[in-house]
């Protein structure tokens, strides 16, 4: 049991190494930079590969036509800050 928590510990700072090394080439900057502004790690890797998810996500949205034009987020920001309408049933 402790050398399968060993092996899973070992196996888990090599995902965090290479998921450093990825991201700090997408940021082009150098993996001590990361590993030096980032405390802990782990959060701050997170939170990159959540942005870089969903701008993938984002583009692909784009790609697959689901947009919205410009006068349809205008209506939707003059839209915020006014109360709703209670919805009749």
């Amino acid at each position: 049991m402790r050398l399968m928590r060993s092996m899973e510990e070992e196996a888990r700072h090599i995902l965090q190494a290479t998921l450093a090394e990825g991201l700090a080439e997408r940021l082009t900057r150098p993996k001590g930079w990361i590993v030096k502004e980032a405390i802990p790690i782990a959060s701050y890797i997170a939170l990159q590969e959540k942005r870089h998810r969903r701008m993938l996500e984002a583009l692909a949205d784009v790609d697959a036509g689901r947009t919205l034009d410009q006068v349809e987020i205008e209506l939707w920001v003059e839209g915020l800050g006014k109360p709703k309408r209670p919805r009749r049933r």
